[in-house]
């Protein structure tokens, strides 16, 4: 026969079952990406350049800036540094309005010439992305759309919850064209 005490024993195990099932889904969801790594682990933060025969670029990244000084001057305030593995990663960022980069269509080799540009960005948030990361170097590359759908190769996005969903690992072919022809960068 119902009673009042079984429904109330029932409505409670229910409660108590959709509740541990939601926390073990939210556990699991953020333990699949670390945002910092453990201690002793290596880490991304600090100063890293590359010098070559016609300059150098530089990079500052903390857990609140991201800095790059090479061929343009990009600045931003850092989102979240999210770690795929113990050496590779994304840092995103937010761009600084007076920071936004600007972008061209070239020709053909030999001259590479500018067919049209510049324009600016898609959104203010981009995925910079890191690879090979030692004590010692990293290999760092923004975010480009690899798949020729955009001609300038733009890859921001408009807002910050697209970017965490955007520039994740299972995407980072889609935003790197590969790590053979990056250059490594060396600590600081």
């Amino acid at each position: 026969m119902f009673s009042l005490n079984s429904l109330r024993r029932n409505w409670a195990r229910s409660v108590f079952t959709l509740f541990a099932v939601a926390f073990l889904l939210t556990a699991l969801l953020f333990s699949s990406c670390k945002t910092e790594p453990d201690e002793g682990d290596l880490s991304i933060i600090g100063s890293w350049k590359y010098t070559y025969s016609g300059g150098e670029e530089s990079y500052f990244i903390s857990s609140t800036r991201f800095e790059y000084g090479g061929y343009s001057a990009l600045k931003g305030d850092v989102h979240e540094i999210k770690y795929f593995n113990k050496s590779s990663g994304v840092i995103i960022i937010e761009y600084d309005a007076d920071s936004l980069p600007q972008y061209y269509e070239y020709g053909d080799a030999p001259d590479y010439a500018v067919i049209s540009g510049p324009v600016g960005p898609l959104g203010k948030f981009q995925g910079i992305f890191f690879s090979g990361l030692t004590n010692t170097s990293v290999k760092l590359a923004n975010a480009s759309d690899t798949s020729g759908n955009d001609k300038y190769f733009r890859a921001e996005v408009a807002t910050l919850e697209l970017a965490i969903s955007s520039f994740t690992a299972d995407n980072v072919d889609l935003f790197i064209w590969g790590w053979g022809g990056v250059n490594s960068q060396t600590r600081q």
